[in-house]
């Protein structure tokens, strides 16, 4: 019979940790705090300065709404972290409302992935990211080297042809 740990006394009465070993924690959190805040101040991690950037909210806003007049499906491409976070503002933006464009979020460099969503969107009116925080991502590289060739390809059979520059960001 499996015993109800919930309602099982773990510790027996005894701290879960020794309150030596507690305090070392605490103050080793303490420590690397204050260089956080330090470096913040400094403005040696640039990084830490993200929040409380604007300066560059109005360039987004105008590729936002380029994307959003000119595209009915937007690829991300990226893997890890650096998709990660749009995704995740997407995913809490569109609980609210229905999403137009469509965001399609690519995390890897599978082929027959790729092959269903480009059977599935018109590449004249689709945009695409790419997210790489290093810039040389060899997953990210690939995904974008693969959507490349498929516009390319696309490109002999539009008339007028297509402005691919237009299209990736």
């Amino acid at each position: 019979m499996a015993k109800n740990y919930y309602n099982q006394d773990i510790n027996a009465g005894k701290p879960f940790i020794d309150a030596a070993i507690y305090h070392t924690y605490v103050k080793a959190v303490e420590e690397s705090l204050i260089s956080v805040k330090k470096l913040y101040h400094s403005q040696a991690l640039s990084l830490l300065e993200l929040p409380e950037k604007t300066s560059d909210i109005e360039d987004i806003e105008r590729i936002a709404e380029r994307y959003w007049d000119n595209f009915d499906d937007v690829i991300i491409l990226g893997t890890g972290g650096s998709s990660l976070g749009a995704q995740a503002i997407c995913e809490l933006k569109y609980q609210q409302t229905s999403p137009r464009p469509a965001i399609h979020f690519m995390h890897n460099i599978d082929p027959h992935s790729f092959e269903l969503l480009f059977k599935t969107i018109v590449p004249e009116r689709t945009g695409l990211i790419v997210i790489s925080k290093s810039g040389n991502t060899a997953e990210t590289l690939t995904q974008f080297l693969y959507c490349l060739d498929v516009f390319r390809s696309h490109i002999n059979n539009h008339k007028p042809p297509l402005d691919i520059p237009k299209h990736f960001l």
